[in-house]
């Protein structure tokens, strides 16, 4: 008896769902699948009128809860400092209860929840000007913004976090380009002491003096190295003895420089080999060149 066998392609897939963000006065917009929805019930106080931060200045009046200006962005530079920004209301209904907090999603993880992105809390004037820093660590490329205005005196609905609703208030989004630290240029101090010349960089110097030169990293950013460059001279003294007659080898020669830096090395005529000695024995009457 014959078995018959069926195969039968498997196939796994994945399904994601992620929820309509309709746009919704009462309840706030949700954003993009990884950021949480904050809005407020009745966003006519305390509201957000004017918001200035780099190139942003933007202006609105609406009464809704939530208004997604993500389409509006300005760039920061990781590690810059004393950024300012001037959040506004319309000062008509301004109470001692309204608070401001400002959140930067700096590590652009789609939460606000990170130490140091909290970036301004406090209480919310007709006026708020202050500065922040951004942190050297900062991720490059957008990320959001998140601005909330609360009233603090409603004791069900007070909410000073980014997500969620509250009662009374105002939740707006902008857009933050951070970019890498501008190149900045180093400079970096060498010494060099030689006698006569010295080759630094491809190049002899005979002369004592500053050199400096440059080089440029894939970044951009360029390094300036002084060499400070101090050349000595060598100049010696010397003591002989005569050979006591002529054809013996009995005479000597003894070098000692009195300049340049030690250690030297010497050598006396053209074949023989440089010793750490500057005395040399045994020699004939004659002419003798040390080096």
């Amino acid at each position: 008896m014959k078995k018959m066998y069926s195969l039968v392609a498997m196939a796994t897939f994945c399904l994601s769902v992620f929820a309509n963000n309709v746009a919704n006065a009462q309840n706030g917009v949700p954003l993009p699948p990884g950021y949480c929805a904050a809005g407020s019930l009745n966003g006519t106080y305390p509201n957000i009128t004017s918001v200035k931060v780099g190139t942003i200045l933007n202006s609105s009046y609406s009464s809704a809860g939530y208004e997604d200006y993500t389409y509006l962005s300005t760039t920061l530079a990781a590690g810059s400092t004393l950024n300012a920004m001037t959040v506004s209301n319309n000062g008509a209904t301004y109470e001692v209860s309204f608070r401001l907090t400002v959140f930067i999603d700096y590590n652009r993880d789609f939460d606000f929840d990170d130490a140091g992105e909290t970036i301004y809390t406090a209480q919310y004037n007709s006026s708020d000007n202050f500065t922040f820093n951004v942190p050297a660590n900062a991720v490059t490329g957008s990320t959001r913004m998140r601005i909330r205005a609360n009233d603090e005196s409603i004791s069900i609905g007070s909410n000073n976090t980014p997500c969620g609703n509250s009662t009374y208030g105002q939740v707006e989004d902008y857009t933050i380009d951070i970019i890498a630290p501008p190149c900045s240029t180093t400079f970096v101090d060498t010494t060099a002491t030689n006698c006569n010349k010295f080759t630094w960089r491809g190049i002899t110097y005979t002369a004592s003096g500053d050199y400096a030169d440059s080089s440029t990293n894939a970044a951009g950013c360029k390094t300036i190295t002084t060499l400070h460059l101090t050349l000595t001279s060598l100049e010696t003294s010397f003591t002989k003895m005569d050979a006591s007659c002529f054809g013996s080898a009995t005479g000597s020669l003894t070098v000692t420089p009195t300049s340049g830096v030690s250690p030297y090395s010497y050598r006396i005529g053209t074949k023989s080999l440089y010793v750490a000695s500057g005395s040399f024995t045994g020699l004939k009457a004659g002419t003798y060149r040390v080096s």
